[in-house]
């Protein structure tokens, strides 16, 4: 609905209450003119005189009951609008019902404030938020949130639900509680068939030749040796629910420049998660561009707060795709000092280390330090904030000299920018990278002339690891075969009996070497494929338990 419509709305909405109103006036005079001693106008217009310089007691008793009349008809409306008012808007408690009942009658005078309803963050087409101040209702589904304010102050911060505003205050600006995708598309070339390395086609106006360079400046960097690569770059991210006001001495001296915020405690729920800190921020630290066209408005030209991360994100590319070089991009990164032994980035290449640390910039209070060469670099000292380097067994990394190996960290400004802003960023994809031809030409040839030798290299990876398994399944067989074994004279020598003679100890060790023949012809036997290969083996132990019935039990 446009500005206009909503005006000829209110017009069509005037007239109608005018009219029913002197219909109802008409009808109540023309009742009271057929009464046997009707009051004429003289005499009503003196009582209202007199009843306003207090002479009521020279006022005649018919105006009397005119005036009766009227404060009944005037009590019934307001008992009405009272009434109405709870099913015009969604109110929830006695608080509310009642402001319901006194903003309602200021609709229709030059005293009314904001009457609107914000739907996911936005405002209607037809809202005008400098001429909409004062007393007034707001009303918020559970996806928007809201920063109110008055001439030269913001007042508070509101969430989802049913807000009263209060004298000449108005909305500063509305904000989304959804998560937020920007930009789409991302920073970077369009799709996989626009080539940002191309030279201008035949067929390539000038104005999109000029737009195809400027998505690849948005993302172009350049690695250690020169080499250019342009990726595609977005940013997901939201407010930061868990944020509290700060208590450090330049805010409290502040604080009387936002003294009511959080002024709606009658919010409802919302499952998109609400912090009045958040709100404050994402509205108050807004950005203004000023290279924007000039006949903008300042509000026009403002930035959102969710557009800040991608920008972000794509400045931490150039700065950490420079201490790369372009083969380091895409094979495991070597320490390049024995003091970091087995810290080499897990194994990642410089493009999952620059995904990683991007994440940590948008997100973490403190980072690794990499130095101009791609290297984690180590702390000299204590001082400063620094972190143990733990080895995949849970040791702690020690050098030369024994002491334990500190890499050094630093404070992310980017995350206290955020911080600054209320933003949460879930995360920030780096995606579909692009080179020069000659560049890609070169990787493809290159991959081309060593494919024999790293194929070789995963053969002989998988081979040590097959003949590692192998060992260890051997010796996880034997011992399982051992224990087997040794449960069939479990029960033997759990009551062993000392021996008497010679003769005695011998019968002791037929047996026990006839319960460990049995034990192990029945382990062997348990498993259909080992039984199958020691058929001869199973065959001749059973001979040998054979022969010891036949020849053993003491005989010489």
């Amino acid at each position: 609905m446009g500005m206009e419509d909503r005006r000829a709305q209110t017009v069509r909405t005037l007239s109608q209450v005018v009219i029913v109103t002197l219909a109802a006036l008409g009808l109540y005079v023309y009742l009271a003119r057929s009464l046997d001693d009707p009051v004429s106008v003289m005499e009503f217009i003196k009582g209202v005189v007199k009843f306003f310089i207090l002479l009521w007691g020279s006022i005649p008793e018919k105006v009397w009951l005119v005036f009766l009349d009227l404060a009944l008809v005037v009590i019934f409306m307001l008992l009405s609008m009272a009434f109405f008012a709870q099913f015009g808007l969604p109110v929830r408690n006695l608080s509310q019902r009642i402001k319901a009942m006194l903003y309602l009658p200021l609709y229709y005078t030059p005293f009314r404030g904001p009457l609107v309803r914000i739907d996911n963050g936005k405002l209607p087409d037809f809202y005008d938020k400098q001429s909409q101040r004062g007393l007034g209702v707001i009303y918020l589904d559970t996806a928007s949130a809201a920063v109110l304010r008055k001439p030269g102050e913001f007042t508070r911060s509101v969430g989802p639900g049913l807000v009263f505003a209060r004298p000449d205050e108005y909305i500063a600006e509305t904000v989304d509680l959804h998560r937020q995708m920007w930009p789409w598309p991302p920073f970077g070339p369009l799709g996989d068939a626009e080539d940002p390395f191309a030279p201008k086609d035949a067929k390539e106006s000038e104005a999109e030749y000029a737009e195809r360079m400027a998505r690849k400046i948005q993302t172009s960097g350049k690695t250690r040796d020169g080499i250019e690569v342009v990726p595609r770059i977005f940013a997901v991210c939201k407010l930061d629910t868990n944020l509290k006001r700060p208590d450090d001495p330049e805010f409290v001296r502040n604080e009387r420049m936002y003294p009511e915020w959080g002024g709606n405690p009658n919010m409802v729920a919302s499952g998109f998660g609400y912090g009045d800190e958040a709100v404050r921020r994402a509205v108050i630290g807004v950005r203004v561009d000023r290279q924007r066209e000039r006949d903008l408005s300042a509000e026009e030209k403002q930035r959102p707060w969710y557009q800040l991360p991608a920008y972000m994100a794509a400045d931490l590319w150039r700065e950490y795709l420079l201490k790369f070089s372009f083969q380091e991009l895409f094979n495991p990164l070597d320490a390049h000092d024995p003091a970091y032994q087995d810290v080499r980035y897990a194994g990642r290449t410089a493009l999952e280390v620059i995904g990683m640390m991007v994440a940590s910039r948008l997100k973490e209070k403190y980072v690794d330090v990499i130095d101009a060469q791609g290297m984690l670099q180590r702390a000299l000292s204590d001082d400063g904030e620094s972190r143990l380097v733990e080895l995949p067994n849970g040791r702690i990394l020690r050098d030369e000299d024994g002491e334990p190996v500190r890499i050094q960290r630093m404070l992310s400004r980017e995350y206290i920018l955020l911080q600054d802003r209320g933003i949460e960023v879930l995360y920030a994809p780096i995606r579909d990278y692009r080179f020069p031809a000659r560049i890609e030409d070169q990787l493809v040839n290159d991959w081309l002339n060593t494919w024999q030798i790293r194929a070789r290299a995963e053969r002989e990876e998988i081979e040590a690891l097959r003949s590692e398994r192998q060992r260890l399944g051997t010796y996880e067989g034997q011992r399982e075969f051992t224990v087997q074994v040794a449960r069939a004279v479990e029960r033997e020598m759990s009551q062993p009996s000392r021996p008497r003679d010679a003769t005695d100890q011998r019968v002791q060790a037929e047996r026990l070497l006839e319960l460990l023949l049995r034990g192990a012809v029945f382990g062997a036997s348990a498993d259909q494929s080992l039984s199958a290969r020691l058929t001869n083996e199973i065959r001749q132990i059973l001979e040998v338990i054979d022969w010891l019935h036949r020849f053993g039990k003491g005989r010489t």
